[in-house]
């Protein structure tokens, strides 16, 4: 699940009985204060605080086997002629094998089976569904994306070192994860169904997932995906009966479980801390962690440990203030993603709410349907090079750019798109926000009887309606709150995207939309013209009385840096953005997207890997690869950036303490407010 709110108040509780005298006490007694107080808690609460205790390995715990080959075992390091810098190669990273143990859901599936003989033969097709097809393809896509050091032999999960329990795996004692170990496997992740956690919110209740065990580099080595069955099941029809995946609802599942496992990889606010540098294995955050009192987006000041500032940053941009990652590949891409080399880094949510102080998503509001943006949906989502440099940045993982696809939303759109606000002048739509945000206000009863007028959705691969709403409107009741005055763009004040995450910035609207690449989702009316199958983009449409969309068949011509398309028998030639083509003997034009939405692969394949600048000299647009000797098109021969040291950050007397790392204190209590 993406939200679960812990009220501020348990948090200062905790504060308050527990860090006062956390030196006071011994690892042991910390530990079982820590259980007491856990009782006391609700099922999500209790989790993001098991989330938030995640801690280093301790050195009484054995080490992870890596076979003597990993780079950041100081023996097998080469010093270079000036004695600055460890070299290796990534010769020796392997795509990571990511083990699912679900035997307890299996175990549901049995215990159903024989409670009445056969069971209840929908749920029990749709749990096999979820077990045999939607987690292997969500493992399959990260897998194919991103790659480790693998393990030698069997990965051991262990529970709890001399002094401490330092993992929240859930494994009991003589388990046979923590005797034998998991063979090929470089990931472990433990699917707890129907917990506590799902009592409290039954169907509505979202995955789940964090972390529960980090090897010698702080590399998570396991995690737990809570998954409640109700929300699994609670919309069958996304499954066939023969557990075959469908359309809608098997691909929300499929999203949720990529969207979780990159939690558990290191999108997660809990791991900024962990992160290391990728060519040297220093922690970027110093150790032993300091803990500070930290401003966070929402409620009130925390003593925390803040990741260092070369990892995040605090900004305001547009009025709004946020977090952002400034790690250096991260840096890169960004201003590759959005042609503005002057940003400083990539922009986390800051709608998450009192649970979270940094964010642990992307901003919806400049990375929508990006898989590790704040919200989910059942289009696919796109796992872009964005996240693959933000793992890379951890240190613990190289990426494979050639996975990720380029992010439609933004691409190109330069500064001000990310500076500026995304409707201006009480309803406009500025040229730089035009073909992201919209302005055309939905007319529907419960978003099922749509009045309004189609458009496209951002990557012109959906017809669309745009999300904006009244919210005084009594038919969006279900609604949240109008915009607050920060995010009031419109001169009635009450208009916003129902979208909260974006800022309220309306977009493209999911529901009821037309993929022009599917003909079997194509609507029984179609325009003139219009095509639906293999090759069809969205085309705004413009007559002398309205302003719809179609779709048409189109092929990028990579030679010629043009979109062509088919209309009827005829070809039309894009050769600019937003180039209007009229049709001989028709009332209408149709406006051709954005050249680097429609056909991103002639700008800067993979945003250069964030090994290098998208240059903006020709109209092609080329990566200048900061290794000069490269001449990949996507700067795949140029080493990943060595990340920065920083500031100062030795604890003071009175306002920072330490967290030793041989020991939790107080550290899960006082953050536990994790967001997933």
């Amino acid at each position: 699940m993406r939200f679960i709110i812990v009220s501020p108040i348990i948090v200062t509780i905790l504060n308050a009985k527990f860090c006062t005298h956390a030196f006071q006490s011994n690892a042991k007694n910390e530990s079982n204060r820590e259980h007491d107080i856990r009782k006391k808690m609700t099922a999500s609460e209790r989790m993001i605080t098991m989330s938030a205790l995640i801690t280093s390995r301790p050195g009484d715990v054995v080490k992870v086997d890596y076979g003597g080959m990993h780079p950041f075992e100081r023996e097998n390091l080469e010093i270079d002629p000036n004695g600055s810098r460890k070299l290796f190669t990534d010769g020796d990273y392997k795509p990571i094998r990511i083990f699912f143990d679900t035997s307890k859901m299996i175990q549901i599936v049995i215990e159903k089976l024989e409670s009445s003989g056969t069971g209840d033969v929908e749920t029990i097709t749709v749990l096999n569904g979820f077990i045999d097809k939607i987690i292997p393809q969500a493992a399959s896509l990260w897998s194919s994306a991103i790659r480790v050091i693998p393990v030698t032999g069997s990965l051991i999960i262990k529970k709890e070192s001399e002094s401490q329990q330092y993992s929240t795996c859930p494994i009991g004692d003589g388990h046979k994860h923590s005797e034998e170990g998991v063979e090929n496997a470089d990931l472990v992740i433990y699917v707890e169904p129907d917990s506590s956690y799902c009592d409290e919110g039954g169907a509505a209740n979202r995955p789940f997932a964090y972390p529960c065990e980090l090897d010698q580099y702080d590399r998570p080595i396991a995690g737990i995906l809570n998954l409640c069955t109700a929300w699994v099941t609670k919309n069958r029809n996304g499954f066939n009966r023969d557990g075959a995946i469908s359309d809608s609802q098997t691909k929300l599942a499929v999203n949720a479980v990529i969207h979780e496992i990159g939690h558990v990889l290191g999108m997660n606010e809990e791991l900024f801390k962990f992160f290391r540098n990728p060519i040297t294995g220093d922690p970027l955050t110093p150790r032993p962690f300091v803990g500070t009192q930290v401003k966070c987006l929402t409620g009130p000041e925390r003593l925390m440990v803040k990741p260092s500032c070369n990892t995040i940053e605090e900004r305001v941009s547009a009025g709004k203030r946020h977090f952002e990652i400034v790690t250096p590949t991260v840096q890169a891409v960004v201003r590759n993603q959005f042609d503005c080399q002057v940003l400083k880094g990539a922009i986390l949510e800051n709608q998450g709410g009192d649970k979270s102080c940094f964010g642990t998503n992307w901003d919806q509001r400049y990375f929508h349907e990006e898989a590790m943006s704040s919200v989910y949906q059942t289009t696919p989502l796109i796992l872009s090079p964005i996240t693959l440099a933000l793992l890379e940045d951890s240190g613990w993982y190289r990426a494979d750019y050639s996975v990720a696809s380029t992010l439609p939303f933004g691409h190109g759109a330069g500064c001000d798109f990310v500076n500026e606000r995304c409707i201006v002048d009480g309803g406009k739509v500025p040229s730089y926000s035009k073909g992201f945000f919209c302005n055309r206000q939905l007319k529907n009863t419960d978003l099922n009887t749509i009045s309004s007028v189609y458009g496209c959705d951002a990557g012109h691969t959906h017809k669309a309606f745009c999300n904006l709403i009244d919210y005084n409107d009594t038919r969006f009741a279900k609604f949240s709150s109008p915009p607050p005055t920060e995010f009031q763009y419109f001169s009635n004040p009450s208009w916003g995207s129902y979208l909260t995450q974006t800022d309220f910035c309306p977009v493209a609207l999911e529901k009821k939309s037309y993929l022009c690449s599917d003909n079997a989702s194509a609507p029984l009316f179609r325009s003139k013209y219009e095509h639906y199958g293999d090759g069809s983009k969205c085309f705004n449409r413009y007559s002398n009385i309205t302003m719809n969309s179609v779709c048409f068949s189109s092929r990028c011509i990579e030679e010629e840096n043009v979109l062509e398309v088919y209309v009827g028998n005829e070809t039309y030639i894009c050769s600019s953005d937003n180039q209007l083509i009229k049709l001989p003997g028709e009332d209408f034009s149709f406006e051709c997207p954005r050249m680097e939405i429609a056909c991103p692969q002639f700008f800067c394949p993979g945003n250069c890997a964030g090994r290098g600048v998208c240059s903006s000299t020709s109209k092609q647009r080329q990566c200048d690869c900061f290794d000069p000797n490269d001449d990949t098109k996507g700067c795949t021969k140029t080493q990943i950036k060595e990340s920065e040291t920083c500031g100062d950050l030795n604890p003071s007397a009175t306002s920072r303490w330490t967290i030793f790392s041989s020991s939790i204190l107080c550290s899960g209590i006082i953050m536990a407010y994790l967001s997933a």
